[in-house]
């Protein structure tokens, strides 16, 4: 397995900041029973931080483009040999980050917003994905 990038999700790390500082405000105002307050959005705030702080790009032993997300349960593969275009495209930030469906029905796979590569297979599936290496990503999913 070849690793061609690996990008951390740093907007990920300010949003678990702020709203465990919110909830820790809001509950200590409430008078409540502060540990019982916290565990819940904790453990919810901990989940999200392990399943997307980072996104992971290699390419297997199989030839497949492997995208993995935190700790590697989230991820999706695609042959290279099924991959018809590679192609620059940016990613507006109103599309957020993690994975979604874009306006243009593209699988949207990111940390950041910025530059990122649009992948187009034979079956027509697009996936768009942030990219900090742009020429090397071309260059690792491109080769035969």
């Amino acid at each position: 397995m070849k690793k061609i990038e690996t990008q951390y999700t740093i907007i990920l790390y300010v949003f678990i900041v702020l709203v465990t500082v919110v909830v820790y405000v809001i509950a200590s105002k409430e008078g409540g029973n502060l540990p019982s307050t916290m565990l819940l959005p904790s453990l919810i705030n901990l989940l999200a931080f392990l399943l997307f702080y980072k996104l992971d790009l290699k390419i297997t032993d199989k030839k497949e483009l492997e995208i993995s997300f935190g700790i590697g349960i989230i991820k999706k593969k695609i042959a290279l040999d099924k991959i018809s275009v590679v192609k620059l495209q940016n990613i507006p930030f109103w599309y957020g980050v993690g994975i979604r469906v874009t306006p243009d029905g593209d699988t949207l796979y990111n940390t950041r917003w910025g530059k990122g590569v649009l992948l187009r297979t034979k079956s027509t599936k697009t996936f768009l994905i942030s990219v900090n290496d742009i020429e090397n990503f071309k260059k690792q999913v491109e080769r035969p």
